[in-house]
């Protein structure tokens, strides 16, 4: 099986004299088939709570706080250091 790994960074967090932090993600099989996992499972939750909670007035402030998760759960997974994972 064919290895894919991939580090982005996107800049540096902290940089000081001896410590230098920065935002750096990394992709790779587990981390790629983790995300299709939760995507496959919050497109799932998505649909499901469209449908349950469609009259609630405050739908729109779940619909965000989902994708607000979903997003901090992407940098928990590809988070290539402990300060994003942190984050995350």
């Amino acid at each position: 099986m064919h290895s894919l790994i991939s580090i982005h960074k996107l800049g540096e967090f902290i940089l000081v004299s001896i410590l230098s932090i920065s935002f750096e993600f990394i992709l790779d099989n587990i981390s790629l088939y983790i995300i299709i996992i939760i995507t496959i499972i919050a497109g799932g939750i998505f649909l499901y709570s469209i449908d349950y909670i469609s009259e609630d007035p405050h739908l729109i402030r779940f619909i965000i706080y989902l994708y607000l998760f979903i997003t901090f759960i992407f940098i928990l997974v590809t988070g290539n250091n402990l300060v994003i994972l942190f984050i995350g």
